[in-house]
């Protein structure tokens, strides 16, 4: 668990700088959006674990002027894991997260974040026997506005896919999707990473960067299978973590509290879920 909340704290701390750059100065008027979503299941195992662990949180704030009411945030998050005792290929896991913010006043601020993960512990595989498992999902991005002046966007994503040897902690495979966009920013990036001992079926990106409009979506779906050559505990770790933000403001630093505010709810949301599933 602790390997868990690392990552997340890990991922939240790198995006919350190039958010905080949305911080610009605007006219009176003003429209923008952003928004960030990841799917992923596992199903079809060879193997059930003796545990699992799941959990989804969300933040959302807005910050508009005299508080009209211009900006808008929703966030959404699901995570499911069912076990069938006496039929691992009907074992399912499944996780969604949602993120989507608007602007449309001078001063409006907005910010949306979103995790889920499932954890499946002790997968118990003989020697000689085979772990396995088929997967699918996708990570996809959205950042627009009307006045790359004036306004300013941010959509980011992560989705990463863990597998650990229980005795020793060491990591076994593991594979990413992982995007940015930002508007009128660059270094705009949507990637997938594989290392281990995934299949593809299916690999699929699309983009389109460098306008007022901007958006990115990756789709994979494939097979996980290992031989193990000695008898072996391995544990599972899906995440995902969708976060957007927009910022039409004159004078504020507000967006730097409303980030970090977000990063400890949904961090102490973990800690106290984690500490109920172990009591």
């Amino acid at each position: 668990m602790q390997r868990y909340l690392g990552l997340v704290k890990d991922f939240l701390l790198v995006v919350t700088p190039a958010i905080a750059t949305l911080i610009v100065s605007v006219p009176a008027q003003a429209a923008t959006l952003a928004s960030s979503e990841a799917k992923f299941q596992l199903k079809n195992f060879s193997i059930n674990p003796t545990n699992i662990f799941t959990d989804a949180g969300t933040f959302t704030k807005t910050i508009s002027p005299s508080d009209i009411g211009g900006a808008t945030a929703v966030a959404s998050a699901i995570a499911n894991f069912k076990i069938i005792p006496d039929n691992p290929n009907q074992t399912k896991a499944n996780n969604t997260s949602f993120s989507q913010v608007t602007g449309k006043r001078a001063d409006d601020i907005a910010l949306a974040e979103s995790i889920a993960g499932v954890i499946g512990y002790n997968f118990s595989v003989p020697k000689g026997g085979t772990f396995s498992f088929d997967y699918s999902g996708f990570l996809k991005l959205l950042a627009s506005i009307d006045n790359p002046v004036e306004e300013s966007a941010i959509s980011q994503g992560l989705v990463s896919l863990m597998l650990y040897d229980e005795k020793d902690g060491s990591l076994l495979d593991s594979i990413s999707l992982e995007g940015r966009i930002a508007t009128p920013n660059n270094g705009d990036f949507i990637t997938y990473t594989n290392a281990g001992n995934f299949s593809l079926s299916k690999a699929l990106t699309q983009n389109s960067f460098g306008s007022n409009e901007e958006f990115a979506r990756t789709d994979v779906s494939g097979r996980y299978s290992r031989i193990f050559d000695s008898e072996t505990s391995v544990r599972l770790v899906e995440f995902k973590s969708n976060r957007a933000a927009v910022a039409v403001p004159e004078n504020t630093n507000s967006i730097a509290f409303v980030i970090a505010g977000g990063l400890m709810i949904i961090i102490s949301r973990i800690k106290r879920k984690s500490r109920l599933n172990n009591s």
